[in-house]
Parts: C-alpha cells; sequence; structure tokens
C-alpha cells in the first residue's frame, strides 16, 4: 500500500505540485484540472489506505484491497498517460485527413 501511495506523489511531482502534503498536492491538481473529481477522489482513497497500512497495528492486509488500489493506481496511470498518447497518436494518423468543422 505505502508503495501505491509513493507512486502517488511521484505522480504529483511530474506534474509539477511542490506541496508538502499529498492532500494538499491531490487538491491542487485538482484545482488546476489536471485531476478531474473522480481522480480526485480515488487519489484520496489511495491515499488513506496507505496512511492506514502504514500502522502495523491494524492487522494483516486483506488481498482485495491491494487489488483495489491496484486498479485505483492503474485507472489514474491510464487518464494521465496513455489516453492522451493513444489521442497524439490518433491525430497524428489522421492528421490532414479529417474534415476540419468549426464550432459556431
Amino acid at each position: 500500500m505505502l508503495a501505491l501511495r509513493m507512486i502517488l506523489e511521484l505522480i504529483c511531482k511530474e506534474k509539477g505540485v511542490l506541496e508538502d502534503k499529498l492532500y494538499k498536492q491531490i487538491n491542487e491538481l485538482a484545482s488546476t484540472g489536471v485531476f478531474p473529481k473522480e481522480l480526485k477522489d480515488c487519489s484520496n482513497l489511495i491515499r488513506l489506505l496507505g496512511n492506514d497500512r502504514a500502522h502495523a497495528d491494524l492487522g494483516k492486509i486483506n488481498k482485495w484491497e491491494i487489488k483495489d488500489a491496484i486498479s485505483l493506481v492503474e485507472f489514474i496511470l491510464i487518464y494521465l498517460y496513455e489516453i492522451p498518447l493513444k489521442i497524439t497518436k490518433l491525430e497524428q494518423k489522421y492528421e490532414g485527413k479529417l474534415k476540419k468543422n468549426p464550432q459556431k
């Protein structure tokens, strides 16, 4: 869990957030439009799961907690990195082939 939380911190730093606390970093990404509400919500859930699991007295980690947290991190990575890359590749592929229709 802590490693997944660390990935979230690395994403925030890569996006240029300089805040010291992860919840502030997440809020900054949301307020600047980098994170929509859904990414803010799942980022906070990852943060809270990581915080809770930083304490050994909470007992054994459930495998479903780990799978759920991994799924949330994957969602964030797909949204922030894979989707923009796919869009760029498709724009390049169809450049000059699509009729431009300006918005009125």
